[in-house]
């Protein structure tokens, strides 16, 4: 039997509460002393809770001092019984409404996103069409993440794949 759709069990606090963490964590940080420098202006988590409270997915994000517009994703886990069921693209669907100004994504290649690259790449795809080919390409595409960034397209073997989308087209706000 396959699970409910996960936007089903959505928590409406869930944002509510994140913000309250923030706004937590930034007076925790402004009264820190002395020398601790952090290197990470804003992270994010987002998880998915079952009807009995459970975790069926989870992802960490963050946007960094460099790069304030790109959300570079740490970590994305759904389980196994709960895959294609939109999980991911409601976690990050989740992320980019707290984070609205963002206009890249970007994060590298692991577990199935590997896997599933590996393995086009091993069928004698090139490299830009195996990124296409994973979900996490995919899954940003769906929210107009589909212009893939020319750094994402220098691979040497070996090297680590990052995957770095942005938008192809700007929302005034």
């Amino acid at each position: 039997m396959k699970p409910r759709r996960p936007w089903d069990d959505v928590d409406s606090g869930a944002e509510e509460r994140f913000l309250a963490y923030h706004t937590e964590l930034e007076r925790l940080k402004a009264g820190f002393p002395g020398t601790l420098k952090v290197e990470v202006s804003s992270v994010l988590g987002v998880k998915a809770l079952d009807r009995e409270r459970k975790e069926v997915g989870a992802m960490v994000a963050m946007v960094v001092e460099e790069d304030p517009n790109d959300l570079f994703i740490t970590h994305l886990n759904v389980a196994d019984t709960w895959r294609h069921c939109g999980v991911s693209s409601l976690l990050l669907g989740y992320a980019l409404c707290a984070r609205p100004h963002v206009s890249s994504i970007s994060g590298m290649l692991r577990l199935t996103n590997w896997e599933v690259y590996s393995t086009l790449r091993a069928s004698g795809k090139s490299h830009e069409e195996a990124l296409k080919g994973t979900p996490a390409y995919k899954i940003r595409a769906r929210f107009g993440f589909k212009e893939i960034d020319p750094s994402s397209l220098i691979y040497r073997e070996g090297d680590e794949v990052r995957l770095k989308t942005g938008h192809s087209i700007h929302l005034a706000v």
